[in-house]
């Protein structure tokens, strides 16, 4: 009992004082300065750097460095995201083919240095070495197609957990829910363009059926302005006895990630999209662009068997049924833009956009 008691307080804790966050691992650098860069990976808070760049004869040269991250805060919360430390180097070591020999090993040869990410982008930071300070960013695959990279980010498959939040913190049921959603296909049509595809049969398919695409079809658009993505994905498909029903996302997309919120709401009632309630929302890219315009091909691919056609299901009624036959109350419009930053009503007619054209 100490032990859950004690957990609990430190959960409580951490909730009121922290948001989740953390840097992108991956390749940074200056991109008006390439030629030099730093391999960053991240693991909790515990930071290791790899520098590559030249000495003053112009001779290449690596630097370490690793620590943990401190925290600093920004608008309310805190988050890990300083780097303080020393850049040692290596050098007159093994090279490529030859035998193993320890390099020999100058502590502290590089001077301090200090990274210092960006609270709200995991993917952007500013470097001081040297005694000079500039900005950095991880390098992103997607900036190779131009204007066209947010649209064509969103290719791929993508695991949603769902947060059927209750407004007044008493969850009647376990909360969560999961979706898999494919995007498979840019549409020019649409100004500005469309990025399609649907709701997986099942987890293990990787693109989408003839049935996924008739009961569970997916659009999206980019909003260049706010930088927020907006999704419809068909829940129930329209019948003579009851219209359709659907969920709209509104979210931030970082690099393999993202967050925000999502609305259920009936194709003919005139007050919605935009009406709420809205529930937390995170997803993370679970199969890349080449696996799902090669339909599920390469080293994830499923069997013939879990590639049948699936019955239907719908993901609103799921939670219903587990919630008294009502949606939990879940977060208002005012709420969202104080959490995330996303003006949901904003987005009302591009969402009645996207599901006429699934509709058709």
């Amino acid at each position: 009992m100490k032990r859950a008691l004690a957990a609990l307080a430190f959960a409580l804790a951490a909730s009121t004082s922290a948001e989740a966050y953390t840097p992108a691992s991956g390749f940074w650098y200056n991109p008006n300065e390439s030629g030099t860069g730093i391999a960053i990976e991240i693991e909790d808070k515990l930071l290791f750097m790899a520098t590559y760049v030249y000495d003053t004869q112009g001779r290449p040269t690596w630097y370490l460095s690793a620590g943990n991250l401190t925290t600093s805060s920004s608008g309310g919360s805190t988050y890990y995201n300083v780097y303080n430390g020393n850049l040692d180097a290596y050098a007159n070591g093994q090279w490529i083919g030859g035998p193993y020999f320890a390099p020999q090993y100058f502590p502290n040869a590089g001077g301090p240095v200090q990274i210092v990410f960006n609270p709200n982008d995991e993917t952007r930071a500013t470097l001081t070495w040297g005694g000079r300070t500039t900005q950095i960013e991880r390098l992103d695959y997607y900036a190779g197609f131009g204007a066209d990279k947010e649209i064509q980010r969103m290719i791929g498959e993508w695991s949603v957990v769902i947060d059927a939040y209750t407004r007044g913190g008493d969850y009647s049921v376990f909360p969560y829910y999961g979706d898999v959603l494919v995007f498979d296909l840019i549409n020019r049509d649409p100004t500005p363009d469309f990025f399609e595809g649907c709701r997986a049969d099942t987890s293990l398919i990787g693109y989408c059926t003839s049935n996924a695409i008739h009961y569970h079809d997916a659009a999206g658009y980019y909003d260049a302005t706010r930088d927020e993505h907006v999704v419809v994905v068909t829940d129930v498909i329209q019948t003579s006895s009851s219209p359709a029903q659907y969920w709209a996302y509104y979210l931030n997309v970082n690099t393999s990630d993202f967050e925000g919120v999502v609305e259920w709401y009936f194709g003919n009632d005139p007050n919605s999209p935009g009406n709420g309630p809205y529930y937390p929302v995170r997803g993370f890219r679970s199969g890349s662009r080449s696996f799902v315009l090669n339909n599920g091909a390469g080293p994830a691919a499923a069997a013939d068997a879990p590639k049948q056609a699936h019955t239907p299901r719908s993901l609103a009624k799921m939670i219903m049924d587990q919630n008294g036959g009502v949606m939990p109350e879940g977060l208002n419009a005012e709420q969202v833009q104080e959490r995330y930053g996303i003006d949901v009503q904003a987005h009302r007619a591009k969402v009645q956009a996207l599901q006429a054209s699934l509709d058709k």
